[in-house]
């Protein structure tokens, strides 16, 4: 038996949760905005997208230790096929692997205060971690720019849509929202609304890495398919041990 997973449909599934979540936040805003309950039995909470420890964050941490999965999968694949580019998958999925547990341990948000003392930020930079992780983010673009080059099409410029989606969101709309919480007010509706954009593309970026993970991996060795044999097999009966079955049915009878 053979069990195969179609990059295509397990994207569908993760599109629809992402769906699922997006309207589950919207839900909530309006509960909290317009009608004036912002709990509703713990559930406006539960599915904030601008909320930590709920279920939209162990979602996105469990999409980028997955997106971490695949990474390293292909990178133990160049490493057989002596790829010299194996590191660079390695390193990244490394990488994703970190985004993962801070994303779950919401490790930089830790550095907004210290930073923003150090700094004296405001405006678009009042979310002060944007500075370390953007100046990250150059260090990792000058890194694996060759990589990526060396992607094969589909792969590279799914790779740029899906970084350009969860940056733009990750870092793009959290300037915004910077700015707006600084300078024209507070976390209110707008707030909510910039909060829901932002972790909507990022969440939607790592669904479309994931697709261009998958895809690159069935492409290069047919990884996602999952044979099964039977380990069941009967043993041919020697003439003594069918002459004794004979003997049991008669004397049964």
């Amino acid at each position: 038996m053979t069990i195969r997973f179609v990059p295509r449909r397990v994207t569908v599934m993760l599109a629809t949760i992402v769906g699922c979540l997006i309207v589950a936040n919207t839900l909530g805003l309006v509960s909290k905005y317009v009608f004036g309950h912002g709990r509703l039995l713990g559930l406006v909470p539960l599915f904030d997208l601008d909320r930590e420890a709920n279920v939209p964050t162990y979602f996105a941490s469990l999409m980028l230790l997955f997106c971490s999965a695949l990474l390293m999968l292909m990178g133990m694949l160049k490493t057989e096929r002596k790829d010299p580019l194996c590191r660079y998958w390695k390193a990244l999925g490394l990488v994703f692997l970190y985004l993962s547990v801070d994303e779950a341990a919401t490790l930089h948000e830790t550095l907004v205060v210290p930073v923003r003392m150090v700094l004296h930020t405001s405006g678009v930079l009042y979310f002060a971690w944007v500075i370390p992780y953007g100046i990250g983010l150059l260090v990792l673009l000058m890194v694996f720019l060759r990589f990526i080059t060396r992607l094969p099409p589909k792969t590279r410029w799914l790779t740029v849509l899906a970084g350009l989606v969860y940056v733009g969101g990750a870092m793009g709309f959290e300037l915004i929202a910077g700015y707006y919480v600084d300078r024209l007010g507070g976390r209110d509706v707008i707030y909510g609304f910039l909060a829901t954009v932002e972790e909507s593309l990022e969440m939607i970026g790592l669904v479309i890495f994931a697709y261009a993970l998958m895809s690159h991996l069935e492409s290069e060795s047919g990884l996602f398919q999952i044979h099964f044999a039977s380990q069941t097999r009967t043993a041919p009966l020697s003439p003594g041990s069918a002459q004794d079955a004979v003997q049991r049915e008669a004397d049964a009878a």
